[in-house]
């Protein structure tokens, strides 16, 4: 093992325990992965969901928030193959929303 023998480069070591160290990282990581994908699925994952997102304190910045979450979820839907539905909007004089409910249907939108 490189901490038993004398004659080594202390710049080798520097680099042999930089390495051991990622690697401690990675096997951490990949431990936590591997737990996440040992836990059952929740009977509630194929079921459809309903967000409402609703401006809060802050007026007009509140309200282009709101906008800017609701675009968020809309974009990232897409992208995911999901299928979004309008429900409820409520928007103010700048584009932004009061408030916005909205349901996502698709495989795998709980998780």
């Amino acid at each position: 093992m490189l901490s038993e023998d004398k004659d080594e480069d202390p710049e080798i070591r520097k680099l042999a325990d930089q390495e051991i160290q990622e690697l401690n990282l990675q096997t951490q990581k990949m431990q936590k992965q591997i737990e996440i994908l040992l836990l059952p699925k929740d009977p509630d994952d194929s079921r459809n969901i309903i967000i409402e997102i609703r401006a809060g304190t802050g007026g007009d910045e509140a309200a282009l928030f709101a906008r800017d979450l609701f675009q968020m979820y809309a974009h990232y839907s897409e992208s995911q193959k999901w299928r979004l539905k309008l429900m409820n909007e409520s928007k103010n004089d700048l584009g932004g929303f009061k408030e916005i409910t909205f349901s996502i249907e698709g495989k795998g939108n709980l998780q």
